[in-house]
């Protein structure tokens, strides 16, 4: 092995093992009620945008499904 691979191989498990020391405190949001899983905020904003179309506004104004469907997003 050369000298590089061995170091790659050493930093790669102290990154590791750094990891799996810390995973209580990295995964700690996974305890909290409803706090999103993910952090595609894209696919985030997406969801939610899409769900207030589907509900009705403080005014009682429902959303039609022609509005619905010329401006929903893509993601």
């Amino acid at each position: 092995m050369t000298h590089f691979t061995i170091m790659f191989l050493v930093v790669r498990q102290k990154i590791v093992l750094e990891i799996s020391k810390r995973r209580h405190e990295l995964f700690a949001y996974t305890t909290i009620p409803n706090c999103p899983n993910n952090t595609n905020l894209i696919e985030l904003f997406n969801s939610h945008f899409n769900a207030r179309l589907r509900t009705p506004t403080v005014s009682g104004v429902v959303s039609t499904p022609d509005f619905n469907r010329q401006h929903v997003l893509v993601g």
